[in-house]
């Protein structure tokens, strides 16, 4: 598994969620980071249209913060906490 790749794919999933194109995500992951983060907090949560595309999200979710957990995690500390609170609070906003 290439670390990196998976997370760009991770974070790609989610910035799409907010109209984004994953082809607007700068080159360095801490950038990736910045971005979704920058969405969440000037659009918020996500709508969805039914109820099997918000869980598919929130696996989604699960994924990413299962990924941060990899020994090949390579961003910073400050990264990994941005995501980290990033993922709890759409997972609040989304209960």
């Amino acid at each position: 598994m290439d670390w990196i790749k998976e997370l760009r794919a991770q974070l790609c999933k989610l910035y799409e969620k907010w109209g984004g194109n994953c082809a607007d995500l700068e080159l360095e992951p801490g950038d990736w980071v910045g971005t979704v983060v920058s969405e969440y907090e000037a659009k918020g949560a996500p709508s969805f249209a039914n109820n099997a595309d918000k869980l598919k999200f929130l696996m989604d979710l699960d994924e990413l913060e299962d990924l941060l957990k990899s020994p090949d995690n390579s961003l910073t500390g400050a990264e990994n906490t941005e995501l980290l609170g990033l993922i709890a609070s759409l997972r609040s906003d989304l209960a």
